[in-house]
């Protein structure tokens, strides 16, 4: 096993997992706020945010075994995944999900989209 492999699968799993407390924290505050409706939304956004992540983590973690061309091919190919996956998401969640509060949902997904930005702002 490639050490470097096992740091990178650590690194992802912190990364997922603040994506997913800050998901938690946003439907709180959200519901919080604006009532259950705007809770649920928020979560929808994390989840929109944290499940393309965690699918192009993975991959990405297979493909650091494999050798550099096809990790660079995988995280090309992975970020197109995870704004298409995003895409579908987000549509899924407004068609099927009618009283949803887009400001709750939207803003969610930023948020947790970006908790590597937040990390580095709190160390």
């Amino acid at each position: 096993m490639n050490p470097a492999t096992g740091s990178q699968a650590t690194g992802y799993a912190k990364a997922i997992g603040l994506q997913v407390l800050i998901a938690a924290l946003m439907a709180l505050v959200w519901g919080a706020l604006r009532g259950e409706n705007a809770g649920v939304s928020a979560l929808a956004g994390g989840a929109i945010s944290i499940i393309p992540s965690a699918l192009f983590a993975w991959r990405l973690n297979s493909a650091a075994r494999k050798g550099v061309i096809a990790f660079g091919m995988t995280f090309f190919l992975g970020e197109l995944g995870k704004l298409a996956l995003s895409a579908v998401l987000f549509a899924a969640v407004i068609v099927w999900y009618r009283d949803a509060d887009l400001l709750a949902l939207v803003v969610s997904y930023i948020v947790t989209l970006h908790a590597y930005l937040l990390a580095l702002l709190v160390v």
